[in-house]
């Protein structure tokens, strides 16, 4: 720290390290992504194309990436 530069790494680790801390204090529960990939043309039979899951306490959101635009069936992108 200090000089008035941008901060350095281990500053910048040290204020998440102390964040991280607070996080857990509070009791809050960590966050995950998972990212799966099925074979062609199984996700798409799916009836929704993203949902959220109030009741659960392991999974909140759930999205397909083929049903991004520009994104293809197995998450390949369309040709343009």
């Amino acid at each position: 720290g200090g000089g008035g530069g941008p901060p350095s790494v281990a500053d910048r680790l040290r204020g998440l390290s102390d964040d991280l801390g607070l996080v857990a204090d509070a009791g809050r529960m960590p966050v995950y992504a998972l990212s799966a990939l099925y074979p062609p043309g199984y996700a798409a039979g799916a009836p929704f194309d993203a949902a959220a899951v109030p009741g659960s306490h392991l999974i909140q959101f759930l999205s397909r990436d083929a049903s991004k635009p520009g994104r293809g069936v197995g998450g390949e992108e369309e040709d343009r």
